[in-house]
């Protein structure tokens, strides 16, 4: 029996291998990266209302975490913290500076603020950060930019403060640009 050219193509069409095309298969979605959240209560709280009365991952949420219930499992609620080294010097430079590191915070007018150490936020983030488009998202005042805000995302500077402004101002105004 002799086969043609086109019987043998038609065949052999099903028989071919197609490259790999990731797209095509189907399976579990990605998990997106745990995320983590620290509150500070720098007044305290009732404890009642914020720290679970069992322990454990069948904890049943006080009134104020009733919100997280549908996720509780997802979710790790540590208490019972101390920071003895908050409960010396006077002001809140020793009392809320060091609520991340738990560490001696020593009084200076901020610029050589120093909280002893690497914050925990920090460090999860050095561990973590690299699955996330932000490592870690840090909110802070600084007196020097008079205003606005600035962002530093990696090498990325985003400066719209009110102090860039007037210095690019007063920049023009001196080189006679305006």
């Amino acid at each position: 029996m002799m086969t043609n050219r086109r019987a043998f193509l038609r065949g052999a069409g099903a028989a071919l291998a197609l490259p790999f095309m990731p797209s095509l298969l189907r399976g579990a979605e990605p998990k997106p990266p745990a995320r983590m959240a620290l509150m500070y209560f720098p007044n305290g709280v009732w404890e009642k209302a914020w720290v679970p009365a069992k322990t454990g991952a069948d904890y049943e949420p006080p009134f104020s975490l009733e919100p997280i219930a549908p996720v509780k499992s997802d979710v790790l609620v540590l208490s019972g913290f101390d920071k003895p080294n908050s409960r010396n010097g006077d002001g809140h430079y020793a009392k809320t500076a060091n609520f991340l590191t738990g560490l001696p915070v020593r009084q200076t007018t901020g610029k050589g603020l120093s909280v002893g150490g690497v914050s925990v936020d920090q460090y999860c983030a050095s561990k973590v950060g690299h699955l996330t488009p932000l490592p870690s998202l840090e909110l802070a005042v600084d007196p020097d930019l008079l205003g606005g805000v600035v962002v530093r995302i990696g090498d990325r500077l985003i400066d719209g403060s009110v102090r860039s402004r007037l210095e690019r101002l007063r920049n023009q105004l001196v080189s006679g640009a305006f």
